[in-house]
């Protein structure tokens, strides 16, 4: 799998941004780069210098950044993504459904938004009491019928929901988002999200302000793309992602101070949409904490982003799903209208390792998210947080048994190294064909520089050693494709472990 780089800055999350891309926004609906090996998405959580791969103060890199670009996948429709309007594409879930061999782990569903709309139009009366349900469990809501004191688990239900009270003087567009989000997590806001509505010129100011502190981590994390020859050795990733940041960027979710921001002073259906991701991301920063820093590396990382965007792309999606058709029509205009034809030329002008890095998390980490909502119900959203996956295998494959990471030490350096970390299934499956990158067990690598040339080196194992033969073969193929003495492949074999190394110098 891919790793993603979406590290923000200081906190494993950063902002979680949307933009104009069909049913692809990004923890902020927005720039949300997340480059880089060892997650997914395009993020890249490297640890920074020195031989045992110190941080660096690279922690929330991968996330912030995932934040940042995700936005420009609005174009979705353009790059062949397909907009899943019931919240997922559901032959992807029957795909995954038919290879399990325990049989169809349940139907899920996704709540029509009609209703709750029509009712959250109307004057409501809140009990400003306490609600009496206990909300601790799960996305569960547990009751006391017979008040003895033994709560009852129940599956989530408006009638068990105590929607939050909306503030006076906040916008009936606001305040339906918010009782939707509530309505499809059977979770009430513990606190009225405040929403920041930027007119254009203040949006891109309030966006760029911390991007220039990511230049060196995205140096960083070109170096493995350029070495497995998906990004042009003379593309710089920072200034693409610079020119790209005020591109189709319509929101933005930063879990560090809690500040969520939509583009335009007024909401139309499309930026109700991304109101609505967004207020995904306060609501599960509010009951489970997107502020993290603390991942074992970058794939772990990455697959935390994909949980965090998947949900959020998910109910985003059943909210879609409640429009009229005319009206979801018009949410897919209001997309393309966020861009000038300026923008259409900057989006096709991108490297495609890029796009699909990016789209990683929206459209994998929904399928992932609607996959195990299905099969465990809403209160596996709590799991997920609790418990998230420790790499994108685990994304990419969610009716497969988990199978631990293996762990590979650094492969030595030529030099001395700048940084290190782990690529994951999910760039694997970039660099080499799926099927190959599917055998993916764990890796590492290291880079370094000798005059004007960078190399990165990595070690590969696999799940069987039939897998590791698919992936050096697969490496071998790549090496053949550009013949030269920067390319090397070995078997590296130990008293532990049977290893693919790659060596890639440009």
């Amino acid at each position: 799998m891919l790793p993603q780089d979406s590290n923000a800055p200081q906190t494993g999350l950063g902002p979680i941004g949307t933009g104009p891309i069909p049913s692809s926004p990004p923890v902020s609906d927005g720039p949300n780069p997340s480059f880089g090996p060892s997650g997914s998405n395009t993020s890249s959580g490297w640890n920074g210098g020195g031989e045992n791969g110190t941080n660096n103060g690279r922690e929330g890199f991968v996330i912030a950044v995932g934040v940042l670009l995700g936005a420009v996948l609005v174009l979705g429709g353009l790059f062949g993504f397909q907009r899943w309007r019931s919240g997922v594409d559901e032959s992807a879930i029957e795909s995954i459904q038919a290879e399990e061999s325990t049989g169809n782990p349940g139907n899920g569903s996704v709540e029509n938004g009609n209703e709750a709309a029509e009712e959250a139009d109307q004057d409501r009366e809140v009990d400003e009491e306490e609600p009496s349900n206990d909300q601790s469990d799960g996305g569960q809501l547990t009751e006391d019928p017979d008040g003895d004191g033994d709560a009852e688990s129940t599956d989530r239900s408006q009638d068990n929901l105590t929607p939050t009270e909306c503030p006076a003087g906040i916008s009936s567009e606001i305040c339906n988002a918010v009782r939707f989000v509530e309505e499809e997590t059977g979770r009430p806001f513990k606190n009225f999200p405040v929403v920041e509505l930027l007119e254009n010129d203040a949006f891109d100011a309030e966006i760029l302000k911390d991007f220039a502190q990511y230049e060196e981590d995205f140096n960083e994390d070109e170096v493995p793309l350029k070495a497995m020859g998906l990004l042009g050795s003379d593309i710089s990733l920072y200034q693409t992602y610079l020119s790209l940041i005020e591109l189709g960027v319509v929101g933005f979710y930063r879990p560090d101070t809690d500040q969520l921001v939509v583009r335009g002073g007024e909401l139309d259906l499309y930026g109700q949409s991304v109101l609505v991701h967004e207020l995904v991301h306060a609501h599960d920063d509010q009951w489970y904490d997107l502020d993290r820093e603390d991942f074992d590396n970058d794939d772990a990382e990455a697959g935390f982003a994909a949980v965090v965007e998947g949900n959020a792309s998910r109910i985003e999606n059943a909210w879609i799903a409640s429009l009229s058709p005319e009206q979801a029509a018009e949410v897919d205009l209001g997309a393309l209208a966020a861009l000038s034809p300026d923008d259409f030329t900057k989006l096709l002008a991108l490297p495609p390792v890029m796009i699909q890095l990016q789209s990683f998390p929206y459209q994998d980490g929904e399928v992932y998210v609607a996959y195990r909502t299905d099969a465990e119900g809403e209160s596996v959203i709590a799991e997920l947080y609790e418990n998230p996956p420790e790499s994108t295998e685990q994304i990419l494959h969610p009716a497969e048994e988990f199978q631990p990471t293996i762990d590979v030490g650094l492969p030595p350096a030529d030099g001395e190294v700048a940084f290190s970390g782990t690529l994951g299934e999910l760039y694997l499956s970039l660099w080499f064909d799926q099927v190959a990158a599917a055998g993916w067990g764990g890796d590492s690598f290291v880079t370094w520089s000798a005059g004007a040339t960078t190399c990165m080196r990595v070690d590969i194992a696999a799940d069987t050693a039939e897998d590791l033969n698919q992936i050096e073969a697969s490496a071998q193929r790549w090496q053949g494709s550009a013949p030269s003495e920067d390319r090397t492949i070995e078997r590296v074999d130990t008293a532990d472990q049977s290893l693919v190394r790659i060596t890639s110098c440009y």
